[in-house]
């Protein structure tokens, strides 16, 4: 994929902030599937949380909880990571028939600071080419995409398939409309775009 960054293995944090770069809040579950494609291994649930509990310290990212059935269900702060760890692992293995990698069962959040995005400029390596201009906005029923082009929202779809393998988009509900400017972040902006809502049902 054009923009996908290079890692030597074991750079863990460049790969997060690669990952949730374009997005105000991303959630850890897509945020974990993301990196283990982007780094090529299995990165473990634990060592992902290390690191972004590190990385919180550092004030290189933020964390954030939104409440699910009205309750906060993650103190990352706080808690243990061994028993948020725990959590996690037991919903992964309670829905491995039917796992749903593009939300958070717990609400888990991170978004990337100003000096996050600075050290990400950093460590780019010299051949890096910026991503194509896009936005994913995921639900349990729909997607939102908010894309430059129809080549943005392809790769957009390609990278929501790779994470869904029990998911299917419903091609006949998308719905194209013109968008005259989504900011992605600082650096980023679309202008003359397009929005693009396709709904999303379990494979039968």
């Amino acid at each position: 994929m054009e923009g996908k960054l290079t890692m030597p293995e074991g750079d863990l944090q460049q790969a997060i902030l690669d990952a949730i770069i374009d997005d105000p809040s991303w959630p850890f579950v897509p945020m974990l599937a993301e990196v283990r494609s982007e780094i090529e291994r299995d990165v473990r649930i634990i060592e992902m949380l290390r690191e972004l509990r590190a990385m919180c310290d550092k004030r290189l990212v933020m964390w954030s909880n939104y409440p699910v059935n009205g309750n906060f269900l993650v103190d990352f702060d706080n808690a243990p990571i061994e028993a948020i760890a725990e959590r996690y692992e037991k919903w992964f293995l309670d829905s491995r028939d039917d796992l749903n990698l593009s939300w958070d069962p717990f609400g888990l959040c991170f978004e990337v600071t100003d000096e996050g995005l600075l050290e990400w400029h950093r460590n780019l390596p010299p051949d890096y080419v910026e991503p194509p201009l896009w936005c994913m906005v995921l639900g349990n029923s729909e997607i939102v995409i908010y894309a430059q082009d129809e080549q943005c929202v392809a790769v957009a779809v390609e990278s929501w398939v790779t994470t869904n393998p029990k998911r299917r988009m419903d091609w006949d509900t998308r719905t194209t409309d013109p968008l005259a400017e989504y900011v992605l972040n600082v650096n980023r902006v679309i202008r003359d775009g397009i929005r693009v809502t396709i709904k999303v049902s379990p494979r039968e």
